[in-house]
């Protein structure tokens, strides 16, 4: 798997993530940061298939490490999802 900067997400990683019947076992390998900082760059249809591949623990996991209002976002995913 290609790895981007802190800075910029790679184009590589999101077409991974686009691309993976399992886009959560990708976003899994991402450290925390990488994993805030690359899941708003991604499109919208991208990150819907992604909360919907996380298991409860990763979904937990990756809420906390994010502020208020970008957890309420991500939870509004989870919504259009289910």
């Amino acid at each position: 798997m290609a790895t981007g900067t802190p800075d910029a997400p790679s184009a590589d990683i999101q077409q991974d993530l686009a691309q993976s019947d399992t886009p959560a076992a990708v976003f899994r390998q991402l450290k925390g940061v990488q994993q805030r900082d690359l899941f708003f760059h991604l499109p919208e249809s991208v990150r819907e298939a992604l909360v919907a591949d996380m298991d409860t623990g990763q979904l937990r996991q990756f809420l906390a490490r994010l502020d208020p209002d970008e957890a309420a976002d991500v939870l509004g995913l989870l919504d259009e999802t289910t």
